[in-house]
This record gives structure tokens, sequence and C-alpha cells, in this order.
């Protein structure tokens, strides 16, 4: 497939500025940039920079389908995106969002990809013949006729990916791919790319997980307060310069070391023997999973994309039944609640009209003191960057501000066991570090009794857990420390990590507990 010839295959911003409904601060302002044809663009900037907005302008959806005010235009090939069809700019753009689940609209992946084909009035037989090419080129033909909100959400990401890139665009714009796929589903997705630049389409990429994505790009584009900052060769020493003097480093997330001490004597709660099923279908999804949490730890649940990770935090908190096996949680304690959840799409835990409110609503269920629902909500606010947006709504806030909004709502709750499903989503490496440092602290203190969270980045697992679970296989394939992880190169590798950390040696520590396979 040829996506556009070289002669007209140029996009361009001219004087680009653009202002949320009620705001007075610019999220945009003076943008003029032009991309190439088979160009690749890495749009890097802290949270809440403005990189979001600026794909939904190149992509037409602003002014198109915003109330804000927008300043400057934006030439989409031989369109001009203010007044344009949604059909023209279908053919032309195609933007897949941070949250996959903002974007899946059918029950089934052949019915994703067949929805926008339809919509382009394709002949039926050509219908099918993309639905067959692009599930199968994004690894989904075993789920085919899965239902999608049973995908994980690595799946749903590269669903996503197929029924935009199934309309044939000429330009792809992708707001933080990377964030929920582990490392053979980013490798797979970044040779997709490749392939497809070389047929001609023009790629501009929002993402934080720089160093898996920088090597491959032509260009790299820094965004700070809704303003251009860099615009540099991506690979040349000058980019990574650049990235240094706007705090977004390459190297490792900067923390201190775990070092929580672990009470045994003190179990939050006993796993044991659990299996999970989906409705409908035969094979278990994981089975035989049985630990045990103590009070004091930082657990990371590891694995592949769609190995169940997200579905072992659910089951942990009530929210779907296992198959089979048993949850046993310790006695809460007052002025607290049992478990804290914050899923991979924050969004669905925020609905209050402020974010003062959406951190107060839980501490005042539980019928605190009104000083003790200030303290908490100060505290929080300000631990995790958060206290000057306290008057804003939290769905008008950027992908990464709402999610530490919702996790700061879990943690006024002061949980005896708080889950987090991928809180990297969104976050430059400061805000991920600050997020986690301010969760450690809480955990120190002992006003939450421990932490559960998963992650696709290994960077997390080295400087915050304490120890770790492996989910894969449909078992859990290992109990371990974070040194036994990395110093194992086939357990990595089966975990969906890409290698160990280079602070870690070779030789396995005697505190891992491997599973043996099927």
């Amino acid at each position: 497939m040829t996506f556009a010839a070289a002669a007209d295959a140029i996009v361009m911003a001219e004087r680009v500025g653009y202002t949320f409904p009620g705001s007075e601060r610019a999220a945009l302002a003076e943008i003029s940039l032009t991309f190439a044809p088979g160009s690749l663009t890495v749009l890097a900037g802290p949270t809440g920079s403005g990189k979001s907005t600026l794909l939904r302008v190149l992509a037409g959806l602003i002014p198109g389908s915003a109330s804000g005010r927008m300043e400057g235009r934006v030439r989409l090939f031989d369109l001009d995106t203010r007044g344009a069809s949604s059909l023209d700019l279908a053919t032309r753009a195609g933007l897949v969002l941070q949250s996959p689940d903002d974007q899946i609209c059918t029950a089934d992946p052949v019915s994703e990809v067949a929805f926008g084909l339809e919509n382009l009035c394709l002949p039926v037989p050509e219908i099918e013949r993309r639905i067959d090419q692009w599930l199968d080129r994004f690894g989904l033909n075993a789920q085919r006729n899965q239902a999608t909100n049973t995908l994980s959400g690595g799946q749903k990401q590269r669903l996503t990916l197929a029924s935009i890139l199934a309309m044939g665009p000429r330009l792809l714009l992708l707001d933080e791919p990377l964030a929920q796929l582990d490392a053979a589903g980013a490798d797979g997705l970044l040779d997709e790319l490749d392939t497809l630049r070389a047929a001609g389409l023009t790629v501009v990429v929002a993402e934080h997980r720089l160093d898996e994505l920088l090597h491959r790009a032509n260009r790299l584009l820094i965004l700070a307060d809704g303003r251009v900052v860099s615009d540099v060769p991506a690979g040349r020493p000058e980019a990574i310069e650049a990235l240094r003097r706007a705090n977004l480093t390459l190297a490792a997330t900067p923390g201190e070391s775990q070092s929580n001490a672990t009470n045994a004597s003190n179990t939050i709660a006993h796993i044991n023997e659990l299996s999970f099923c989906w409705p409908g279908r035969t094979q278990p999804l994981w089975s035989d999973v049985g630990f045990d949490i103590r009070a004091g730890e930082c657990l990371a649940v590891v694995g592949p994309n769609g190995s169940g990770k997200s579905t072992l935090l659910a089951a942990l908190a009530g929210l779907v039944s296992p198959s089979a096996g048993r949850i046993v949680l310790a006695g809460a304690t007052p002025g607290s609640t049992q478990i804290g959840l914050t899923p991979q799409n924050a969004d669905l835990t925020l609905f209050c009209r402020t974010v003062a409110d959406e951190l107060a609503f839980g501490p005042r269920q539980l019928r605190l003191e009104p000083a003790e629902v200030a303290r908490r909500v100060s505290q929080t606010a300000e631990a995790l960057a958060i206290h000057n947006l306290m008057d804003q709504p939290p769905l008008a806030l950027s992908q990464g501000q709402r999610l530490r909004v919702a996790v700061a709502a879990a943690l006024t709750l002061r949980p005896r066991l708080l889950l987090l499903d991928e809180p990297s989503t969104g976050q430059d490496p400061q805000q991920v570090c600050r997020l986690l440092s301010a969760v450690r602290a809480l955990l120190t203190a002992s006003e939450i009794g421990a932490v559960l969270f998963s992650t696709h980045d290994p960077r997390l697992v080295e400087r915050y857990a304490t120890r770790v679970l492996v989910v894969a296989e449909g078992q859990l394939l290992a109990d371990c420390s974070p040194a036994a992880l990395f110093s194992d190169a086939v357990l990595m590798s089966r975990a969906g990590f890409r290698a160990p950390p280079a602070q870690f040696s070779a030789t396995t520590e005697s505190s891992a507990i491997a599973r043996p396979t099927r």
C-alpha cells in the first residue's frame, strides 16, 4: 500500500494556537511546523505541555469537534482542516489516543476494523481483505472474535492501530503508543512503523518512553507550556542535550533504591489457588495463583501483554470474581479503607466537579473530621504536584494529570492495599518519580499498608519494588526479588522485558521462587 506521493505529502501548521473553553491560558501558542513525507517525528515534553492537544490539531479534531478558540491554520496535504468533513479528515490523518477505551466502539476486533471501512463505503470484499490484513499484521488473529472489553490494554492499543491504519491515512498520529506495550509489542510496533514509513506514511509520536523510540526517529520536537522549545534532529548529540535541558532524561527514572522493611507477621492479603476464566471461554487466563501481601511491601506485577495483570488487580479489588480460589483480606483499620484501585483508564474513577472535591470525596464518605479531610487533601495534592489544579474540573486536565488526581483520590482513603495499574501512563520521568515517591513515603509512614503496581517498565521495578510477581503463560511464573528477575535473562524475556538494567549482575539470587512451566 502506498500512503502518499512525495510531491504532495506535506503537513503544515502555521502559527497555531488553541485555548480550551473557560480557560484564560492558551494550551498551544505560535506553533509553526512542517512534516516531511515518510518521516518519524517524536513529540516530547513534560506532562501537560500540550502534546495531546497538538496531535488533535494536526488530526483536524481541533477545531472540527472542539468548542475552544483556535488560531492559525493546519494544511493536511491538499486540505485546510478548518471546515473539513470527517470523511475527508479520516482518509488523510489517523489519530490513536492515549486511552484505547476512548476509541473502541464495537464488540469484537473484526467489527472494530470494519467500522471505519464501512463508513468509507468500501466494497465488502475489500473490507474483508483489509480486516484480515491488519488483524494479522498486529497479531490479533487469535482474538478476532473475542469481546473487546476482555482484551488487555496492549491488545486494545494494537486493535485501535489496526482499525486506523486499515483506512489508509497518509499521516499517523500516535499519543503514547508504547505506554501499555511490553518489549516485544513495542519492538513489533516500531518495526511496523518503519515498514509503513517506507511506503510514504508520515508519523508523529508523542511519547515518554524515548529510549526505545528516539534512535529510529528523524526529528525531536520538545514542547513546554504549549510552545515548541526545541526542534532538533533526533539522532544527534543535540537531541540528548535538549532533553537534558527540558528535564526529560533518557536515563533510568530517578529515585531512591527500594529499602522498605516488611513485616512478615502482618499479612494484609492471602491469595490462595486463584484462577480466572472469561465467561464463554474454556481456557483460563491464569490459574493456581497464590501469594501473600505483607505490610510495608511494594510489589510489582509484570508480564507480557494479555497475560492477565490488570485482571489480577481487578480480582484483588473485587471488581471481577475468580473462577476458583479465594482472597482473604485482613481487617481494616479505623479511618481507612481496605483497597484502593487506580485502573489503566483513570478517567473511570473521576466524577467530581473539581480536583479538590475528587480528593475529598472518599474521606468524607468515611465520615472523617473536616480538619482530617483537609489535611489529607492538602498533603496528598502537594506530594503529587496537583496543588495548583484544585479548582479545575478533573476531566479537563491532561491524561497524566488526570492519572495523578485519580491516584491522589485513592491515597486520601489511606487504603490498606493500594493497587496501581500502569502508573507511568501519561507521566514524564519526573512525575513518575514524584508519584511513586509520594506513595512510598505514605508506605514508610505506615499510612497505607502495602502497594501492588503493574508495569512494563523495568526501571520502575528496579527503583521501587521490594518484590516482583511474574504473571505469564497462564500462571504465576515467579515470585522473586527485582535483582533475581534482572539476573535471569530467560525469565526477563518471559516477563516481556527486553534486558536487565546494567547494574545487576548475571548471578541468580536464591530469593527467586520460580515455578515450573506446564
